[in-house]
């Protein structure tokens, strides 16, 4: 008996031939339109950022109007260049609420966009991030803690960096901040 359902032999030459072309006239295409609503997403958000950020007093902590709009902010960025990636984030168990730090593996920048799309907080990233415009921005209203790893530094200043980034840490852990500080361990100080 034949399964109307499934194939064990058919000849695919058609449909290659008629798809196959196209497909790779395409691709360069779709790859190029991706990475450029991807800019624009990051400009947008960057302003945005910028915008909420003024007046706000960086270090200081935000209020709760500007708290829950970086969330929102923070959640449409990384949901959205997820999906303009054609990613999409399923769930299964939400976060605990109470947890303070969240450590997690960081293999790619897609990994920082499910982070910031499950649960923003206070992130420890490179200070080189900081040096283009829309991601300053979006590192400085989510209060992030922005560290130097060029391995050009003599240790006894690399304990008072790793020091003053561990006194950094514990005041922000101590506040009645509810946002989490996400760390990479691959990404720490050394």
């Amino acid at each position: 008996l034949n399964h109307p359902f499934i194939l064990k032999e058919a000849d695919f030459s058609v449909i290659k031939k008629i798809f196959f072309a196209p497909l790779i006239i395409i691709s360069p295409i779709l790859i190029l339109v991706r990475c450029f609503l991807m800019v624009i997403i990051l400009y947008f958000v960057g302003i945005l950022s910028y915008c909420l950020n003024k007046g706000s007093n960086y270090p200081q902590k935000l209020s709760k109007t500007r708290l829950i709009l970086m969330h929102s902010l923070s959640k449409f960025l990384g949901y959205s260049l997820l999906l303009v990636q054609g990613l999409i984030i399923i769930r299964n168990k939400k976060p605990s609420k109470s947890a303070r730090i969240h450590v997690y593996n960081h293999t790619s920048f897609n990994d920082i966009l499910m982070a910031c799309a499950t649960f923003p907080g206070v992130g420890i990233a490179k200070h080189q991030l900081g040096q283009w415009w829309p991601f300053r921005q979006i590192l400085l209203i989510s209060r992030s803690i922005l560290v130097k790893r060029d391995g050009q530094v003599s240790k006894q200043v690399k304990h008072m960096v790793k020091d003053k980034i561990t006194d950094q840490m514990q005041n922000y852990i101590n506040s009645d901040s509810t946002d989490p500080i996400m760390i990479c361990p691959e990404g720490t100080v050394p």
